[in-house]
């Protein structure tokens, strides 16, 4: 089964759930603590400048590009999100 995301990018992604399980990591903004995996998932992507640059390219924020299964059709991340909710 191919990966869904790149080697580099999993490590981010890893660094980030670590952080959030220490109760250091920190949302951009706020800066308030993030408590939610998904936010830590979202934040470790957005690390990594290839996704960041791919939903860039297709006009979409990490979040729409992690929505939940339901909504979701096609094949980009997390089975793909092609544009409008």
């Amino acid at each position: 089964m191919a990966r869904k995301y790149s080697k580099k990018a999993a490590a981010k992604v890893g660094r980030a759930m670590k952080k959030r399980k220490a109760g250091t990591l920190r949302s951009g903004r706020s800066g308030r603590k993030v408590k939610s995996r998904t936010q830590a998932i979202a934040i470790g992507l957005v690390a990594d400048e290839e996704f960041a640059d791919q939903c860039a390219m297709r006009g979409l924020s990490v979040e729409t590009a992690l929505a939940s299964p339901l909504e979701i059709i096609g094949a980009w991340p997390m089975g793909g999100v092609t544009g409008s909710a």
